[in-house]
């Protein structure tokens, strides 16, 4: 198995040749405003720093962490990545990070601005490993135009494998298939009025009784709108499902 280090996820596409010291005055803004942000959310984010090839913030949220400090998981840049992930999936993350960032650079201008992509990767902590979803987006650009600064935000994946590449931006949603190593266009997901609610009502802790009766339903009815729901979302349970809709902005 080839060794993939971190110099490999840096090539002409996303090697910021300069960054002004104007530039870093302002990044004190973005990190304040993490700060702020990381008060309040369980998630785990980064500031990414494309010009010194680290990371610029770690917000304080240790859940994937990975059992390190965020003093440490600054100190390992993207080291952390391949240092907390599985060898048999670097290979996979390594096409990740090159056909994304083609596909932002081809996108461009202002589309480019509002570009997200995510995918799903396993963490290992000790004898542990998690599957999470990763969400990555523009932050800030240098005085040139150029990436300068991306947001990246891990939570639990509702997926049950690695991969799952999504891109989208205000105009497109894009899906990758790694099989024949190209994008295909992606049907957004709609959902119905009674399943948001189903949703919402679960991720209270509603039982199935409570939630038919909030929804002035048979329990039937609300099992039969669950088993659509799932089948929509591909999911096999209510907490995937609740995830999914988190994670894709469905409620």
């Amino acid at each position: 198995m080839i060794t993939i280090k971190k110099e490999d996820f840096f090539n002409s596409q996303n090697t910021l040749l300069s960054a002004s010291a104007a530039d870093y005055e302002r990044a004190q803004f973005y990190i304040e405003t993490a700060e702020s942000f990381a008060n309040t959310t369980y998630k785990t984010f980064f500031i990414l720093d494309y010009y010194k090839k680290n990371f610029l913030y770690v917000a304080n949220n240790p859940l994937f962490l990975c059992g390190y400090s965020r003093e440490e998981v600054k100190g390992m840049g993207f080291d952390f990545f391949l240092q907390c992930t599985p060898k048999a999936e670097h290979t996979m993350l390594l096409e990740i990070n090159e056909v994304a960032f083609e596909m932002f650079f081809k996108m461009g201008g202002d589309e480019a601005r509002t570009c997200v992509v995510s995918y799903d990767y396993h963490l290992v902590h000790g004898s542990r490993r998690v599957l999470v979803s990763q969400q990555m987006t523009p932050l800030a650009f240098n005085q040139s135009g150029q990436l300068w600064l991306g947001l990246c935000v891990i939570s639990l994946s509702h997926n049950k494998e690695p991969g799952n590449l999504v891109l989208k931006s205000d105009r497109r949603a894009l899906i990758y298939d790694f099989g024949r190593h190209l994008w295909n266009l992606l049907t957004p997901v709609q959902l119905g009025a009674d399943e948001k609610n189903v949703i919402q009502l679960a991720a209270k802790g509603y039982t199935i009784e409570q939630i038919a009766e909030q929804m002035c339903k048979a329990v039937d009815t609300v099992k039969q709108c669950r088993r659509r729901l799932f089948a929509k979302l591909g999911v096999d349970n209510i907490a995937e499902a609740v995830v999914f809709a988190i994670n894709n902005k469905l409620l």
